[in-house]
């Protein structure tokens, strides 16, 4: 093995392979950490809307939770908007 890592380490262009494979994986799983996060959101908007939550509370609240500005939350909450209108 040791000697396996170590021919794969000689090799430059198999490292490259390498590091490209590991950074599209990497993407991928990023990719759909965010997919996650954003429908993760758009429910909880949904939920808190049916709930009678104020707009300005969720927005806040959701900006404060996520650690992102009060635009970015008001552009998933009119998401949630347009999601629930259809």
């Amino acid at each position: 093995i040791q000697a396996e890592i170590k021919s794969i380490k000689m090799n430059q262009e198999r490292w490259l392979e390498n590091m490209l494979y590991e950074l599209k994986m990497q993407e991928r799983f990023d990719a759909g950490e965010d997919s996650e996060r954003n429908r993760t959101i758009l429910k909880l908007i949904t939920r808190a809307q049916q709930r009678g939550a104020d707009h300005t509370a969720v927005i806040a609240d959701l900006a404060d939770f996520y650690d992102i500005s009060k635009a970015e939350a008001q552009r998933y909450y009119d998401q949630a908007q347009l999601t629930n209108s259809h």
